[in-house]
């Protein structure tokens, strides 16, 4: 019975074994694994990126400098930086209030951006706590594709006038890859009962046939320069300087939930630091479903093409991606 047959294939492989951390010398080894990882795979390189102090957030009091990966919890590591530095709830609010929507300008009333030497000066602490924190790289770009550009993005009553990212990005896209994208898709892809290209209906505010699909969006990834991607979807190697400055403490988006809490020990920050799920866009399928709706889309060439130039985040922070015989990094 033809029915009962699965014609899709099945859900990308995008996870490494489960860890699970005992104590804080586990924790550690795990800290030491990764970051050895990280130099081992930087050592035959020739050209560094030179480090870029703009985008780093240091804070002095806990020898603590950290790179954030936008889409990778940097909303809610804004806000802890708040609670480091000793602010109440209330300030944390008035904060908030005084930057709507803007969490990095938040994250900055309490660690402004300072000199590369006063960032090298806190990295070169016996103490120093460098942080970084990953995603996958496939995942991430899903996720931000979904937050940004899939969906009206911008104040609660969003419109295509008061949307940054459709003005930024979005409207050009469309105009340059539509015509190909109904060529490749069909008309019909389009169609509202189609969620007007969209393989999920979208869930925080709405979507039409003037919003780029997933397919343009990579069209457009594919024939740009990363060095000028937004920050959303840049490589966070390129965008972190990862093979020219000494992190030391690489934590997994997929377990930052228990990464997290030692890494706040390690800071005595335990009373600080708790998991704040901002950007949830997931509806409760598996990150695996979702991207598997994404990137059936997609020949193995665009896939591979994809790859190449996210491989760096791949291949630096031990990442994998196996997909319709497709084996990536594995």
């Amino acid at each position: 019975d033809s029915s009962e047959i699965d014609l899709s294939p099945p859900n990308p492989a995008i996870t490494s074994a489960v860890i699970n951390i005992l104590d804080q010398d586990n924790f550690h080894s795990l800290m030491t694994e990764r970051a050895q990882l990280l130099k081992r795979k930087c050592s035959n390189r020739r050209s560094l990126p030179a480090v870029s102090s703009k985008v780093m957030y240091a804070m002095k009091s806990k020898s603590l400098v950290w790179c954030p990966v936008y889409k990778a919890a940097s909303t809610n590591w804004m806000h802890n930086l708040l609670h480091l530095a000793g602010k109440t709830e209330d300030e944390v609010k008035k904060i908030i209030k005084d930057h709507p929507n803007q969490p990095n300008d938040q994250g900055r009333v309490v660690a402004p951006v300072t000199s590369l030497s006063n960032i090298r000066q806190i990295a070169e602490q016996e103490d120093a706590k460098l942080l970084l924190i990953v995603r996958h790289p496939f995942d991430r770009l899903v996720s931000a594709f979904r937050d940004k550009l899939e969906q009206c993005h911008g104040p609660q009553n969003c419109t295509l006038d008061n949307n940054l990212y459709y003005k930024q990005y979005g409207k050009k896209i469309v105009t340059q890859y539509r015509n190909e994208a109904v060529m490749r898709l069909g008309e019909d892809f389009f169609a509202e009962k189609n969620y007007f290209g969209s393989p999920l209906p979208v869930m925080r505010t709405w979507r039409s046939e003037s919003l780029p699909s997933w397919w343009e969006f990579v069209q457009y990834i594919l024939h740009t320069s990363p060095s000028s991607y937004d920050e959303h979807w840049k490589p966070a190697s390129l965008y972190c300087s990862v093979c020219s400055f000494p992190y030391n403490y690489i934590l997994h988006f997929e377990n930052i939930q228990q990464e997290e809490k030692f890494f706040a020990q390690e800071i005595s920050a335990s009373d600080l630091i708790h998991p704040r799920w901002e950007n949830r866009n997931n509806e409760g399928l598996a990150k695996e479903e979702i991207l598997n709706k994404y990137f059936n889309i997609l020949d193995d060439d665009e896939i591979q093409a994809l790859y190449k130039i996210y491989e760096d985040d791949f291949v630096l922070f031990g990442y994998q991606f196996e997909f319709r015989g497709l084996r990536l990094n594995v």
